[in-house]
């Protein structure tokens, strides 16, 4: 059990430094990502990045990122709302 344990949690540090890199790769480049049309407005328009099972959702404000919702994509798709 305990290299199991240790196994899960070298597995999710793996995930957080993946979904890291990636977000620290929008300071050069914001628009990585793709629109989602699905929870855009016509007030705020949403980006999202694709990493293994999660959607990163962000949107741009001037200069500034704002990480939105981290949705794990195993989940059923109707429960993904974004509020805002």
């Amino acid at each position: 059990m305990f290299y199991k344990d240790l196994e899960a949690q070298h597995v999710g540090k793996a995930i957080i430094r993946n979904i890291q890199k990636k977000v620290n790769a929008l300071t050069y480049q914001p628009k990585l990502g793709k629109v989602d049309h699905t929870v855009s407005t016509t007030t705020n328009r949403y980006y999202f990045l694709v990493i293994k099972h999660y959607k990163i959702f962000y949107t741009i404000k001037g200069q500034a990122i704002f990480i939105v919702y981290v949705y794990d994509t195993r989940q059923n798709p109707s429960s993904l709302k974004i509020d805002e």
